[in-house]
């Protein structure tokens, strides 16, 4: 986090150093003025001060050093942060989902077909366009999703409580508790967009509606088709939202640490701060239990 901390060192020096042209920029138009009132005696302008521009004193070029270098890192820190809230949320995607969730139904809007299961129906198995209400049968699977999303924070929480190294400053904590919350909420709507992305294309709504001659059935496959691609752009918005948090987040600690004239961030050997990669860490660290080694013997 090194681009990060520099990037913010160099975001409060911009400060200062804008405070520091304007009261230049004032100085100088207030000089000009004072030299226009005697000139004003005999005929001149004495407005002449009032659009007085400093664009070649030394602070000025300052100002546009310190504004080249932040785009120069600007770039690194934006791919950086990336780097860091993917890698995260697809170690969970990986390691830590929950079963797949089951989904029932009404006997009345409930696929033909049978469940394999007595928990119910696979995400494979239900097909949503032979369903009796196609938009009732798609609002009980998205309100699983939405159960199965829940069920994906709470393996953080449980997580957080058992692997999380609470750091000492209590607004430094606060921070890295939520960077985890947003993780796993980037995570849990990763998997639900996965989900409803792959129906859509299995079910292939929209393309049934427009073939379809029943016209009660073109409207309730037209209304399915516009709820799913809804629940999609809501999920990719839950993206997008906990990403901009997340780079926020790790901002604010980087300004932090510069206003307490502390060092670049450093995350832990151990990985503290994390508790979903912490979990891994220690469990790749355990030695192998008798049984697997009781072949060799």
């Amino acid at each position: 986090m090194a681009d990060l901390h520099a990037m913010c060192r160099l975001q409060a020096l911009e400060v200062v150093t804008e405070n520091m042209v304007e009261t230049e920029r004032r100085v100088r138009m207030s000089t000009s003025h004072g030299e226009g009132s005697g000139a004003g005696a005999t005929g001149g302008d004495g407005g002449a001060g009032r659009n007085v521009a400093v664009t070649d004193t030394p602070l000025v070029l300052v100002t546009k050093m310190i504004e080249e270098k932040k785009t120069d890192i600007n770039s690194r820190v934006a791919f950086l942060t990336t780097v860091a809230t993917v890698s995260r949320y697809r170690s969970i995607l990986q390691h830590y989902l929950p079963e797949n969730p089951r989904f029932s139904f009404p006997s009345d809007i409930a696929p033909p077909q049978a469940p394999t299961s007595a928990e119910g129906y696979s995400v494979e198995e239900i097909h949503l366009p032979s369903c009796a209400s196609p938009v009732a049968a798609l609002r009980l699977f998205v309100n699983r999703l939405t159960a199965w999303k829940k069920e994906i924070l709470a393996v953080g929480n449980n997580l957080e409580q058992k692997w999380w190294v609470e750091p000492e400053d209590p607004e430094e904590a606060m921070r890295e508790h939520n960077r985890t919350v947003l993780t796993f909420e980037l995570a849990a709507a990763t998997a639900a967009q996965r989900v409803l992305m792959e129906r859509q294309k299995k079910w292939n709504l929209q393309e049934l509606a427009r073939v379809e001659r029943n016209p009660q059935r073109k409207t309730a496959l037209e209304e399915a088709s516009r709820i799913l691609e809804k629940c999609i752009d809501e999920e990719r918005q839950q993206k997008i939202e906990s990403s901009k948090a997340y780079a926020w987040s790790l901002w604010d600690t980087a300004s932090k640490r510069v206003k307490n004239k502390l060092g670049p961030w450093v995350s832990s050997p151990d990985s503290s701060h994390c508790p979903e990669i912490r979990a891994l860490m220690e469990k790749s660290d355990e030695p192998p239990s008798d049984e697997a080694g009781a072949g060799g013997s």
